[in-house]
């Protein structure tokens, strides 16, 4: 097997705040890098929608969360 690409392929980025713009910029960016995504709102709706629509027509691994960094029971 050929070693990987990058020395990030195969970890995983949580980017909290990730269901806006700047939010999916990173998401496609980490991952043309290789790298497993979570992405955290507090809109899970949206979170969701973003996660399916960029691991659409791809194997990458994306999935979205609701989450409020200003609660700790979050």
């Amino acid at each position: 097997m050929p070693p990987d690409p990058s020395p990030l392929a195969d970890r995983v980025a949580v980017i909290t705040g990730g269901a806006g713009e700047i939010g999916t910029a990173f998401a496609k960016g980490l991952l043309s890098a290789g790298l497993k995504v979570a992405i955290l709102d507090l809109d899970e709706p949206k979170a969701k929608a973003l996660a399916a629509r960029l691991s659409e027509n791809s194997d990458a691994t994306v999935l979205g969360f609701s989450c409020d960094v200003l609660d700790e029971a979050s």
